[in-house]
């Protein structure tokens, strides 16, 4: 029991949630998302206080907060959107991969370019393998005599 009202049974790999004894949710055992979304359901509809869930299922207390300050702002949508991070590398504008295309050109080396232009070697090297860049290869396959 979570509370007077809300108890809580775990049966094989289902959660499942009672209110006033019917059952009212279930979910996965390893669905967290689930588990914080009907616990912020309840605590905002006054069924439960949050620490009553602290109390009685050992959850962290600034989590639990920053869960709820989610559903707050966010609503339901927070806990079951798929978020896609689409990341975009800030130093390699067009501008960038030009300019350092043609030291690439010139025959610079990788690591003389990196240094100048205040990027990482392996920034440049990955730009290389995606087809952003072209590495000379007249220029850094010739031998050198020695």
């Amino acid at each position: 029991m979570i509370s007077t009202t809300l108890g809580v049974l775990e049966k094989e790999s289902e959660v499942y949630y009672f209110l006033g004894g019917q059952p009212c949710f279930q979910h996965k055992k390893n669905d967290i998302k689930a588990f914080y979304y009907f616990i912020c359901t309840q605590i905002e509809l006054k069924v439960i206080k949050s620490i009553q869930v602290v109390e009685g299922l050992g959850i962290n207390k600034s989590y639990l907060s920053q869960q709820l300050k989610t559903f707050r702002e966010k609503g339901r949508e927070a806990f079951f959107q798929t978020q896609i991070k689409v990341t975009k590398c800030q130093k390699f504008d067009p501008e960038m991969i030009e300019k350092v295309q043609k030291k690439l050109d010139g025959g610079q080396s990788n690591h003389s370019i990196a240094l100048q232009e205040s990027l990482t070697e392996g920034a440049i090297r990955y730009h290389i393998k995606h087809g952003r860049l072209k590495k000379n290869t007249y220029l850094s396959n010739r031998s050198h005599p020695l």
